[in-house]
């Protein structure tokens, strides 16, 4: 039988907001959770605001660090928090590449997304972020 090493228990909410520009009342946010071989991930991405596509590039940036987690073999060792934190790495790089893929135009600008990711695993938490996105810890 495999020795299956338990997550912790998380508490998770999402919030997202359009911002505070009147002209651009669209939220392009984008946010999902997923439990993996690796832990516990937490994933916001926020589109570009003012840009073409901004939703299609959260949409896509989420999507694909999920798929890139789906993907990986599972970790040897679940308390190994330095291939969680690869992984989590290239699951962004993959991400960036394809919201990159998506081209643009030189009137409304490339689309874009920043990204901020929590992966709490068996071995602590790792967090990760592009742009100006923010993460907070809540002690209560």
């Amino acid at each position: 039988m495999e020795d299956k090493l338990s997550l912790p228990a998380i508490e998770l909410a999402e919030r997202t907001d359009p911002g505070r520009d009147p002209e651009k009342q669209v939220n392009e946010d984008t946010c999902g959770y997923r439990e993996t071989p690796f832990g516990h991930l937490c994933v916001l991405c926020d589109g570009m605001g003012g840009h073409q596509n901004g939703r299609e590039a959260s949409t896509l940036a989420l999507q694909t660090i999920f798929e890139t987690f789906a993907a990986a073999p599972p970790p040897e060792d679940p308390k190994d928090g330095g291939r969680a934190r690869e992984l989590l790495e290239q699951a962004i790089v993959a991400a960036n590449r394809r919201v990159f893929e998506l081209g643009g135009t030189a009137t409304h600008g490339r689309p874009g997304s920043t990204v901020v990711a929590l992966l709490v695993h068996a071995g602590g938490a790792e967090i990760a972020h592009v742009g100006d996105s923010r993460c907070y810890m809540i002690c209560g």
